[in-house]
């Protein structure tokens, strides 16, 4: 494993604009959920269930996430369809946490669908007796060590390699809930909004005044561009913002 003077960021951090965030904001007076939530897996031996327990509050910290960033995340909730893969999607989606964190929920989530579909899988060993669970193991192995620095020759147990992921996975979630929640509370302002506004129409009437002092056809508009000849050889070219669908 690697030291921790070595590493040249903290646990939860991610990688420099890999996302949104690149490491979660320290709310000191935050209540701390984690310690009822680790208690709920706390002693489990008993591998089919553990996985079971463990992809419950994984999906718990991935719905309040959704909760803190979408007004009307309910109405996606309270859909029958909308399963467990597509929570994990939509917050994906969204870029704003690294993405590892989705990653190994995704694969918590494969490990416990592949005890809870298959009665001969008791021990996570038994995983590797299916090339398709196998590869899944794989990847819990490659999460695991990406999240904690492991080396390729370490001791670990695949539980082992279960409860550091699912550790690190869940504890992840909770702390990025500080950055989503301010996110929301920001863009939600509507002194933010306001700025917006404020901001595109000062663009657009620099643009405008530019093109208002040059004598006709001395400007032309090509595809995403604007282009001033200013008379004298040279030429002014302005990036036109787009929509984007």
């Amino acid at each position: 494993m690697t030291k921790l003077s070595e590493l040249k960021k903290a646990f939860f951090d991610g990688e420099k604009e890999e996302s949104l965030f690149e490491k979660p904001i320290i709310r000191i007076f935050k209540k701390n959920e984690l310690p009822e939530l680790f208690k709920k897996v706390d002693g489990l031996d008993d591998h089919r269930l553990l996985t079971i327990v463990t992809a419950l509050l994984v999906e718990n910290r991935i719905d309040k996430l959704n909760f803190a960033f979408f007004p009307k995340y309910k109405l996606l909730y309270e859909d029958t369809n909308f399963t467990f893969s597509l929570k994990i999607k939509l917050i994906e989606s969204l870029n704003v946490i690294p993405p590892l964190f989705c990653h190994a929920a995704n694969c918590l989530r494969q490990i416990r669908n592949s005890f809870a579909h298959d009665l001969d899988f008791v021990h996570f060993e038994d995983l590797k007796k299916d090339s398709k669970t196998e590869k899944i193991l794989n990847k819990l192995i490659t999460y695991a060590s990406q999240a904690y620095y492991f080396d390729k020759k370490n001791d670990k147990s695949l539980y082992d390699y279960f409860k550091n992921l699912s550790f690190y996975c869940i504890g992840g979630l909770d702390a990025y809930t500080s950055n989503i929640v301010l996110l929301r509370e920001t863009i939600s302002d509507t002194a933010f909004i306001e700025s917006l506004y404020e901001g595109v129409k000062q663009e657009e009437k620099q643009l405008i005044d530019a093109i208002a002092k040059l004598p006709p056809n001395n400007y032309a508009i090509v595809g995403n561009k604007l282009i001033i000849n200013h008379g004298d050889g040279n030429s002014t070219i302005h990036l036109l913002k787009e929509n984007k669908g």
